[in-house]
């Protein structure tokens, strides 16, 4: 998971929030049925603004059959271990931050309803904004960089299996792996595939640093970047490989810079 730039709310929104929040306020507890799913429209403009990608995972992902993902859940929220109050967050169900563009795998299979919440936090009630007294323990990725909490390491030298772990034993990290599924069976197959791709690309750059060519490490590294750029997978992995393939004291000793995802010029 990466940080994610905020775009500009749809005007069309603003007029739909108000609308159905007037209809559903009148209505007790209510279900997802009865809220609706007018917010479905904008899966189009936040998928494109998520560069086509799953804000969680970062699978690229179509726009038909996946989801307009709530990062509050609407209708029924499960907050445990901070709070055992399970009410939805309806009123935010247009809220175009509480918006995100998902996969089934983060978000059916796995978020959900969950929503877990710090120790001794307070849930908001009805029409109250974020963030309140609520310490989310999950992370929104317009509001945190994934790297900042999750790292992603080697699992086995022989293979090329990767898989994300907390980083600094991020309480944030930890839980967010785990209510996403962001280390689960298909995910693990498709990183280390991603990372099988990027070994080979890198073997010009691993060439060049063992010539100590430096105009040509320049040249490689600057191309190896570009696998930064925000329209590719998997930006949290690739960024981990490379720290831990050319690590800090190396980039140094060249001049290498290795700044957080994405990238947009290189």
């Amino acid at each position: 998971m990466i940080l994610l730039k905020r775009v500009q709310e749809p005007g069309e929104l603003v007029a739909i929030r108000e609308g159905e929040k007037a209809r559903v306020r009148k209505i007790a507890s209510p279900t997802s049925e009865q809220i609706g799913k007018k917010y479905r429209r904008f899966a189009g403009a936040l998928r494109r603004a998520q560069y086509y990608k799953c804000c969680y995972c970062e699978t690229w992902v179509q726009e038909s059959y996946n989801d307009v993902e709530h990062f509050r859940p609407k209708a029924r929220a499960d907050r445990r271990p901070g709070s055992q109050e399970t009410h939805g967050y309806w009123w935010l169900a247009w809220s175009w931050h509480n918006l995100l563009f998902s996969c089934p795998g983060c978000n059916r299979s796995g978020k959900n309803t969950r929503f877990p919440l710090g120790v001794k936090s307070v849930p908001l009630v009805a029409e109250e904004e974020p963030p309140g007294r609520e310490v989310p323990l999950c992370l929104h990725p317009q509001e945190g960089h994934g790297l900042d909490h999750i790292q992603f390491v080697h699992l086995n030298q022989e293979s090329y299996r990767w898989s994300p772990v907390p980083r600094d034993g991020s309480l944030v990290g930890k839980t967010t792996i785990e209510v996403l599924e962001l280390d689960r069976d298909d995910l693990l197959d498709l990183y280390a595939t991603h990372i099988e791709t990027l070994t080979d690309e890198l073997k010009e750059l691993r060439a060049a640093l063992q010539d100590r060519d430096e105009i040509k490490i320049t040249e490689e590294w600057r191309r190896a970047l570009r696998q930064l750029k925000p329209n590719r997978q998997f930006l949290a992995l690739t960024w981990d490989f490379l720290d831990q393939t050319f690590p800090s004291d190396l980039r140094e000793q060249w001049g290498l810079r290795l700044p957080y995802p994405p990238i947009e010029r290189v």
